[in-house]
């Protein structure tokens, strides 16, 4: 997300003035996670009508970094009003093929850390 928002430049000069900017990339940042977490559950539910596994060697796994740039660019382009969160769910079925990367020899960082909190604290479903 700091690399996507280019956040380690803060263009402000007043403190008050960072401070809002700050402020809205927290905001832009909450967002994102639940553009995110949404999508994800889409993608899940189009594996199972699929009969796909959830990580699968053959095809790789969801890639974090394109997943929150494709969020971060609806959410953009929702607030320019180009495109919204109902296209995005419409077209992430024809999308998972560029979110998912290629075959990999060990699994990625962020699943497996996810994967080891998940069954430490199972997340209930608010």
């Amino acid at each position: 997300m700091k690399q996507l928002m280019d956040m380690h430049v803060i263009r402000s000069k007043t403190p008050r003035s960072c401070e809002s900017s700050l402020l809205a990339w927290l905001v832009l940042w909450a967002l994102q996670e639940q553009e995110a977490y949404e999508a994800r559950a889409v993608l899940h539910h189009v594996h199972q009508s699929l009969d796909l596994p959830a990580f699968d060697r053959e095809t790789g796994e969801l890639s974090p970094w394109l997943l929150t740039s494709i969020c971060l660019q609806t959410i953009l382009t929702t607030i320019q009003a180009h495109w919204t969160r109902s296209r995005l769910d419409l077209c992430l079925p024809y999308l998972q093929r560029f979110l998912y990367g290629g075959p990999r020899k060990r699994r990625l960082q962020s699943h497996q850390v996810c994967s080891l909190l998940g069954k430490l604290a199972p997340i209930s479903s608010a």
